[in-house]
């Protein structure tokens, strides 16, 4: 096991591992888990859903704990790669200080917007594509996206029973409701404990609103492999909100 496993299993030793919350970059993961850290002072750690964190997938956390349940908030691909870029380029701040590793620094010396990363993946100039995938697998928070944490559809299929609440990022307040049921406590104890840690004050649909359409659906196009899978964990949301 990777020392960044070991050490993540090793502070939250107490905590449920028949429940986790895999954090999915840049869907209000930091805020989420501080409500389960209050969570757990307020009633113990063993009914508290365990975080992994980035560089978990789901393959690795099952291979650890087979019988788990995985709870993940869910976003937009484009959303999420352009919240992702500009959380990168200002090295987490105000929050985080990470500097750029190696990847990054060069990937943002060539594109200083998201929107110009975004164009370049579906460019017919090879070089400026040849830039956008370098720095789409070298960014980590575009790195860290639904094919490294899920696969592929087939692989969702496969996993479904591990799969436990799902719920888009604007469905965080129902996502935390069903967290504090599956922690056999009232949902009303998200209101007290859960409070938003970090809003840019850039919005990702501002960014993509000065895109045309066309623009637009070239790049959803080009990540479809995200979108297939996203598309995949919407219909768990659904089905799960209308039980």
């Amino acid at each position: 096991m990777k020392k960044s496993y070991e050490k993540n299993l090793r502070l939250q030793a107490a905590r449920s591992k028949r429940s986790g919350y895999l954090h999915i970059p840049k869907t209000g993961g930091s805020g989420i888990g501080q409500f389960l850290n209050k969570l757990t002072q307020t009633i113990g750690a063993e009914k508290v859903p365990t975080k992994f964190n980035h560089p978990w997938t789901v393959e690795h956390i099952l291979q650890q704990f087979p019988e788990i349940s995985i709870h993940v908030v869910i976003r937009d691909p484009v959303e999420r790669m352009v919240s992702g870029f500009l959380s990168r380029m200002r090295m987490g701040r105000p929050r985080r200080n990470h500097i750029w590793n190696t990847p990054e620094a060069i990937s943002f010396s060539f594109f200083s917007e998201p929107q110009q990363l975004l164009r370049a993946l579906v460019s017919d100039d090879e070089r400026l594509k040849s830039a956008a995938l370098f720095a789409y697998a070298g960014i980590r928070h575009l790195r860290w996206n639904y094919v490294y944490y899920f696969q592929s559809p087939d692989y969702v299929d496969r996993i479904e029973k591990n799969i436990g609440v799902v719920r888009e990022i604007d469905d965080t307040d129902a996502f935390l409701g069903e967290i504090c049921s599956v922690c056999n406590v009232e949902p009303a104890m998200a209101d007290k404990l859960y409070s938003k840690v970090h809003v840019s004050k850039v919005s990702p649909r501002s960014i993509t609103s000065v895109m045309d359409e066309d623009e637009i659906a070239r790049v959803k196009a080009a990540l479809e492999p995200e979108y297939a899978i996203y598309r995949q964990l919407q219909a768990i949301a659904r089905r799960q909100s209308a039980a």
